[in-house]
């Protein structure tokens, strides 16, 4: 190998660079460098492409501004009304909503909003100033003055090869009282993969994601910032003398310059800053190897001066990094998982006549490197999970954050089955899933020779067939909706991964698809997507309705979807008329059905509740193990008044209610789904098995999922298969036969006889139990028609058919049959994680209407010994919710 300059061997480097990449090569040609003048402009169709960065958190739309130089490009929303970055980030108008570097971009800011708590920008548009030299460029605003608060104007500026953006406020006081304004600052950097600076006061204020790359620092000139707590976002108030606050005198003014600097991590902004006051900063070659000198990706690396901490970064794909410092000495220490760390002092300084320093070399420990492979039965690659954990006194792994994208916690995502990963010597067992069709396999490793590479062979077997049906999860977010930080590509490896084969995107207020990604990861043959939304407005739970598949504008406010409304009735109206009332399933997310049906005030007295949104539902989230359980209702009795009764308080279970609800002749079909925000055992938790006309999933269309579910064809599970058909018999000469037709969950069927035939089959994996089989009549368990492994243990057999039984029995009035199934004494477990795994196994089908008096099906109007609901109390908790 051929080495130059700064990176030519040295000590132990030679014997590494001998037989190994870690020292880098001769760079190859690089493109030209970006021209070095400064652009602004209004995002436009002909321009975004070229315009707008990359990045997980890009929210740039037409009618945006744009300023961008050779070092950076900002997204500066439009300040219009309603321009929301987000369901969670609104109002955004005249803040920056996107920023980073133009060498690796990679957006990951939510917004930074200048003068928190004061108006940005009047009007819909921006002053655009570009001067011919293009030498520099800016955008600016003025907001006019309002009761208690001053005149703002706002101006962006950015100069030429200036690694920052200017932000200068200018507070005006037109009123005749002196005004007392806090200069505050908001930078959402939200999600736990960020860390910020500490509350207190700085010099830099920072957020910095280690995890996805990139840090934001803000500073300026001679002033201090003072760091407010929060645990969310960063909230910077800068002060004026020492003080937190400005006192304005009447037609003062006061002008606040300070710089917003987009860089990799943190050690570059303090040298962004350090030259920013003229500061000189030195390179500091570091390469992080493992003892075989193969260099160590991603492997964190932190400085500290005697002050404390200075900064942090993380090493490149080739484990190597470029640290620029001020002259000085640092404790500089790097750690990776499953090499631990190791530390070292490193001197930055001035070149020596012989040049610049050799690099610094530091060496973790070898780990244990584990290769895994993973198939199907057909020998091909399979989407999976895989889960670590440490045994015999060997601590668990901690790959990543909660939002990670491929290793997150504990758990690794493959695509396509193939992973490597470098974990601490000691015992640990894996094990390898993906989803309830499939058996788990789970292996001991003996992982206690450092340096070793362990081969992990693994075959998941499908053990479950489930011909004619798709397995979908109709509620999942990532960092669109703006209250996960979840990737979508972590979102769309986890709902592979758990084998769900149909999954349409339900982001607060933004229509969006996971199409593109999938085709990104080569998912086709797994998993199918649609665009949809869920619209998210106020009361909560209430007014939160998803729907698919939607017309997308790409680039637009919501990507063309409908606003939200403050009246749920009016709101879910729009969302079923939305695109000119096109064919869409419209679902009611976790519901209050009192409240919806029954007590729209909330004051426990029936009204007729908000009953207007019914004719503009097709399904309704409905999914709960208090069935299983056999508790129906939940009550609070409190003491009454000396002499008087006890006070008896209701509590709602969402699935009585909901079965009442059928009772009342409310036909609405139920689903489960996981609501998922965090790609850890997120999405899988839950699910719904739908009557498809495929079974492959690259051919499934959206509408044909939409108009099974609207008939109800749906079975809810978080593990268990459950089918069950319902055959109407007719007396012949022989005896009872079937009927032409059956009936599966959802349909209504004819019976005039009154004698019906119930098939009922269960299929499980090989981590998945049942322990009984009920059914129930018109929203009653029936005793007669209910089977468990402990009274009828010959009706239950092993994985994977755990239950298959037929049975006739008579109806005398109109009813609704629905099967359930589960296990009463047995968790999920941790294979799927601390929340799901505290769930019993549990499948419910939709119920099949049977009409026995030949003039269709009548509800009976059974309230099954209970109170029609009314709104739940806020002092109780909503006990259908688990866990």
């Amino acid at each position: 190998m051929y080495v130059t300059g700064r990176w030519a061997p040295i000590g132990l480097m030679v014997a590494a660079c001998a037989s190994t990449l870690t020292c880098r090569r001769e760079p190859p040609p690089s493109p030209p460098p970006p021209p070095a003048t400064v652009e602004a402009a209004v995002l436009t169709p002909d321009n975004y492409d070229d315009l707008v960065p990359a990045g997980k958190e890009v929210d740039a739309i037409h009618g945006d501004y744009v300023l961008r130089n050779d070092r950076l490009v900002a997204i500066v929303a439009a300040p219009v009304a309603g321009r929301n970055a987000n369901a969670s980030l609104r109002d955004v108008g005249g803040g920056v909503i996107d920023l980073t570097t133009r060498d690796h971009p990679n957006d990951q800011l939510g917004a930074f909003l200048p003068g928190r708590g004061l108006r940005r920008c009047d009007g819909s548009a921006m002053t655009v100033d570009a001067p011919a030299s293009r030498e520099r460029a800016a955008l600016s605003c003025s907001a006019a003055a309002t009761p208690g608060r001053p005149a703002v104007d706002l101006s962006y500026e950015l100069r030429k090869g200036e690694p920052y953006l200017t932000i200068i406020t200018t507070l005006i006081n037109t009123q005749e009282k002196a005004l007392v304004v806090p200069l505050e600052d908001l930078l959402e950097a939200a999600g736990p993969s960020f860390e910020r600076a500490p509350a207190g006061r700085v010099s830099l204020a920072w957020a910095y994601d280690r995890w996805f790359g990139q840090a934001y620092g803000l500073a300026a000139d001679g002033r201090e910032a003072q760091i407010l707590p929060d645990p969310t976002r960063l909230v910077v108030r800068w002060l004026v003398e020492g003080q937190q606050s400005l006192t304005l005198q009447p037609a003062e003014r006061f002008v606040l310059t300070r710089r917003l600097a987009p860089a990799g991590d943190t050690v570059a902004l303090r040298a962004i800053e350090a030259e920013r006051q003229s500061v000189n900063v030195f390179p500091v070659d570091l390469v992080v190897a493992d003892p075989a000198g193969r260099g160590v990706a991603a492997a964190d690396v932190t400085l500290s001066r005697s002050e404390g901490l200075y900064g942090a970064a993380r090493t490149s794909p080739d484990g190597t990094i470029e640290l620029r410092l001020p002259a000085g000495s640092y404790h500089l220490e790097a750690a990776s998982p499953g090499r631990g760390s190791r530390a070292l002092q490193v001197v930055a300084g001035p070149p020596g006549t012989s040049g610049g320093p050799p690099p610094v070399l530091l060496t973790l420990h070898a780990g244990v490197q584990v290769e895994g492979s993973v198939t199907g039965d057909d020998g091909g690659p399979i989407p999976c999970k895989i889960m670590f954990v440490g045994v015999d006194g060997t601590p668990t792994p901690d790959f990543g954050p909660v939002n990670a994208t491929e290793a997150v916690k504990n758990l690794l995502y493959s695509l396509n089955g193939r992973f490597s990963r470098v974990l601490e010597p000691g015992a640990y067992e894996v094990t390898v899933s993906h989803g309830p069709e499939f058996d788990v396999v789970t292996r001991r490793l003996e992982a206690t020779k450092a340096g070793s590479v362990i081969s992990l062979p693994v075959s998941l077997h499908r053990s479950v067939e489930t011909p004619g049906w798709v397995s979908a999860d109709f509620h999942s977010h990532s960092t669109v909706s703006g209250d996960s930080w979840a990737s979508v590509r972590g979102r769309v490896l986890n709902l592979a991964a758990e084998q769900i084969e149909f999954a349409p995107s339900t982001e607060h207020n933004r229509i969006a698809t996971y199409a593109s990604e999938i085709a990104a990861l080569g998912l086709e043959e797994f998993i199918k997507s649609s665009a949809g939304l869920e619209l998210t407005g106020v009361p909560f739970p209430i007014n939160h309705q998803n729907a698919f598949p939607l017309r997308m504008v790409p680039r637009t406010q919501d990507n063309g979807g409908p606003a939200p409304d403050d009246d749920p009735v009016a709101q879910v109206r729009r969302l079923a008329e939305w695109d000119g009332g096109s064919e869409k399933l419209v679902q009611q997310n976790h519901p209050d059905l009192g409240w919806m049906y029954y007590d729209r005030d909330g004051d426990s007295v029936p009204d007729g509740g908000l009953a207007g949104m019914l004719q503009y539902q097709d399904v309704i989230e409905v999914f709960s193990t208090l069935l299983l359980h056999m508790e129906p209702i939940l009550f609070r009795k409190t003491e009454g008044a000396a002499g008087e009764p006890p006070v008896i308080t209701q509590g709602n279970n969402l699935l009585l209610n909901w079965l009442q609800l059928l009772n009342q002749g409310v036909r609405l079909p139920a689903v489960a789904n996981t609501d998922a925000h965090e790609t850890y055992h997120g999405s899988g938790g839950q699910r719904n098995y739908v009557k498809c006309a495929t079974d492959d999933p690259s051919h499934i269309d959206p509408m044909d999922i939409v108009r099974n579910a609207e008939q109800g064809h749906i079975v809810m599970t978080n593990g268990p298969y459950l089918e069950v058909t319902l055959t109407p018999l007719q007396r012949t000469l022989e005896g009872w036969s079937p009927g032409p037709r059956s009936a599966i969950p959802g349909d209504e069927i004819a019976a005039p006889s009154g004698v019906v035939r119930l098939h009922v089959r269960v299929q499980t994996s090989n981590w998945i139990d049942i322990d009984r089989v009920r059914v129930l009549l018109n929203g009653r368990f029936s005793e007669d028609l209910s089977f468990t492994r402990y009274r009828d243990p010959e009706a239950f057999g092993p994985a994977p058919v755990r239950f298959d039984q037929e049975w006739d029995f008579g109806l005398k009035t109109d009813t609704h049959v629905l099967v359930q199934t589960g296990h009463l004494k047995v968790e999920l477990g941790p294979i799927m994680g601390p929340k799901w795994g505290r769930w019993p196994p549990v499948a419910i089908a939709n119920p099949i209407f049977v009409d026995v008096d030949g003039d269709g099906f009548t509800a009976n109007r059974d309230t099954l010994d209970a109170p029609l609901p009314v709104k739940v109390p806020p002092t109780l908790p909503a006990p259908e919710r688990r866990p």
